[in-house]
């Protein structure tokens, strides 16, 4: 029996649910030193006996984001749980104590890992899937295919990355990635608060407000240049408030980070209530990158899981009454998340 003590495993699936959605390709890269062999097991041929054969003989299974993915979707499908029948090594969290955060492909493109097939994401591989389940679309399922198997040979690539320039890997992101967002002079702020609060249009990022309780604080520091972490808190659907003299009803909030904006221009005095709150105005913003449609640019659950991995401690974004300046080293795990060091 051919020994392949370890492997590289991806999933593709219709979805992000593992109660409603099903795996569409289980992408396995088996590899003994310089021996390697891809498996792809695709549509029917996705159970639990193809899948434990294929892995029958690995030592370590190797993934990213696998342990809150890969494998909980995979025994949600098949009821098994590879966790237990094989080590499991979540490269994920390597390269957090590395500083290197984000999805996947946004560390494959910090660390200049080639891919092919740059403008396919996880989106384009459902959709690639239905055009070949609805339509018999063979181009659609051989690159779907092509899609996984970049997957797991860059996760093979990645581990050698971290396991070979760990420290230099440390130094290039500390001294702020891309130089662009270095920090010098620029300062970094969080602000929870979402700009309906002045009644604009919920996607409209064109500002920055500020209560009545950081006037003493953040309008001495804040400054041309700088920028806007906007993180937004979430309402229930339908919740009515007043900004200003009239009444508006709120979306359903999306937890997480929405929008990063530069301050263009001086703070805008004014004056208005939203809710039981007073603003005294907002500093005019360009937006820099920004989420659409339902969801953040990162939500709650990715922004603690880094925090925790880096600092030690929760993500709070109420601190300071919802604005306060980012050090350095938390702009570095937030622009990361966001894609800002790619």
């Amino acid at each position: 029996m051919e020994q392949w003590p370890d492997a590289y495993l991806d999933i593709e699936t219709t979805g992000l649910s593992r109660f409603y959605d099903y795996i569409t390709v289980i992408g396995i890269y088996l590899c003994n030193g310089s021996q390697d062999k891809l498996i792809q097991l695709v549509g029917e041929q996705v159970t639990t006996d193809n899948l434990l054969k294929t892995l029958e003989g690995v030592n370590t299974i190797y993934t990213y984001n696998g342990s809150r993915f890969d494998l909980p979707f995979i025994d949600a499908s098949l009821e098994t749980n590879l966790a237990t029948e094989f080590h499991h090594h979540d490269l994920m969290y390597d390269c957090w104590r590395n500083n290197l955060y984000g999805g996947f492909k946004a560390v494959e493109q910090q660390l200049g890992i080639p891919r092919q097939l740059k403008d396919i994401g996880g989106f384009e591989a459902v959709l690639l899937w239905w055009r070949y389940q609805n339509g018999g679309n063979q181009n659609a399922l051989a690159l779907l295919l092509q899609y996984n198997k970049e997957d797991v040979v860059n996760l093979k690539a990645l581990r050698e990355r971290l396991d070979g320039t760990g420290s230099r890997l440390t130094r290039r992101v500390n001294m702020g990635g891309n130089s662009k967002w270095k920090g010098g002079t620029m300062r970094y702020w969080l602000n929870i608060h979402h700009p309906v609060e002045m009644g604009h249009k919920r996607d409209d990022w064109n500002s920055v407000c500020l209560k009545k309780m950081h006037s003493n604080t953040a309008l001495k520091r804040i400054s041309k240049g700088d920028i806007a972490v906007i993180y937004e808190i979430g309402w229930e659907s339908g919740s009515e408030v007043r900004t200003g003299d009239k009444s508006i009803i709120l979306e359903k909030g999306r937890k997480g980070i929405t929008a990063i904006v530069r301050i263009d221009k001086d703070f805008e005095e004014h004056q208005w209530w939203f809710d039981e709150d007073l603003y005294i105005g907002h500093f005019p913003t360009t937006p820099v990158k920004v989420s659409k449609g339902g969801d953040p640019l990162v939500a709650l659950r990715d922004i603690a899981d880094a925090w925790r991995g880096r600092f030690g401690v929760g993500f709070n974004p109420r601190i300071y009454g919802g604005l306060r300046q980012l050090k350095l080293e938390e702009w570095q795990v937030i622009s990361g998340l966001v894609g800002l060091n790619e």
